[in-house]
């Protein structure tokens, strides 16, 4: 896990329970107190979908060391998609599975990952044989 995302998983929670606070202490006041409830469970549902992503790529890196095979892609496009805060970006890598058939896949990363990776750049790809749609990039790091 990314140092971005750990302090963005602790500001979410951080947040939930300000909002969760602010929400009791203006109970009695119900119009008052419905921005908080409604702020409150977006970032008590938005909070554990990043960390959620996050579980989920560290599971497919050990499931892949496991079973998967690894082959060297080539990261052919990036861009950045402007989705609140922390900003996610879209790595596009082409790879070569044994059999010579050549997959893009599309990786999906916080921003500040995505700008480690300037198109051209050759990265180790892990993937599943009986599926190369599941794979996943430079697992090591």
């Amino acid at each position: 896990m990314s140092a971005t995302e750990v302090v963005g998983t602790i500001c979410g929670v951080i947040l939930t329970i300000g909002l969760a606070v602010g929400f009791a202490a203006n109970m009695p006041d119900g119009v008052r107190a419905a921005p908080f409830l409604v702020f409150a469970a977006f970032f008590a549902l938005v909070t554990p979908i990043s960390a959620l992503q996050t579980r989920y790529r560290h599971s497919l890196c050990a499931r892949l060391a496991v079973d998967g095979l690894e082959t060297t892609g080539e990261v052919v496009d990036r861009w950045l998609l402007a989705l609140g805060n922390p900003s996610f970006g879209v790595l596009r890598c082409s790879f070569r599975t044994t059999d010579g058939t050549t997959h893009v896949t599309d990786v999906y990363e916080l921003v500040d990952e995505i700008r480690k990776y300037p198109v051209g750049r050759a990265v180790s790809v892990r993937y599943d044989s009986a599926d190369p749609r599941t794979c996943a990039i430079d697992c090591a790091s």
